[in-house]
């Protein structure tokens, strides 16, 4: 009996050897549920707590305000907005997505335009499992951004 090999392995290694990944699963309402469940019970008393610490200095202003979430539209975000004389000067929200480890999340922040507009956010350094993350780690991020984009 001829021994048939397993064609669909063949083109994964095939794929795998040149630098390819498999495509990560879409997210799951189980997903999103455990998205929302950390955005409400860390991250929300993480942003409070950086806005009261910022809005103890004189013309500085901070804002933690609700935002959609670019993954569901039934997901509350949060973003924190950091005025200074009045004028926006940082925007800090977090981003998330799924790896084959779990689900993870990644600090973002936005300078704005010249029009006063957040059209690009980048990377922080902040990417880890939402499971590993505590207020601490979102507010060591953002007074990193702090340090080099205030």
């Amino acid at each position: 009996m001829l021994l048939m090999t397993n064609w669909r392995q063949q083109i994964d290694d095939v794929i795998k050897a040149q630098g390819f990944e498999k495509k990560i699963p879409d997210l799951s309402q189980s997903d999103f549920d455990a998205i929302q469940e950390f955005l409400d019970q860390k991250a929300r008393a993480a942003f409070e707590n950086i806005c009261d610490q910022l809005n103890t200095f004189q013309n500085i202003r901070a804002d933690v305000v609700e935002a959609k979430s670019l993954i569901h539209p039934t997901i509350t975000a949060f973003e924190l907005l950091v005025y200074k004389m009045s004028q926006p000067k940082l925007t800090y929200r977090l981003h998330f997505a799924r790896r084959q480890e779990g689900l993870y999340a990644f600090g973002e922040y936005s300078t704005p335009n010249i029009y006063g507009e957040n059209t690009r956010f980048h990377k922080t350094g902040l990417e880890r499992l939402i499971s590993h993350i505590w207020e601490d780690d979102i507010a060591t991020d953002f007074s990193g951004v702090l340090g080099t984009k205030f």
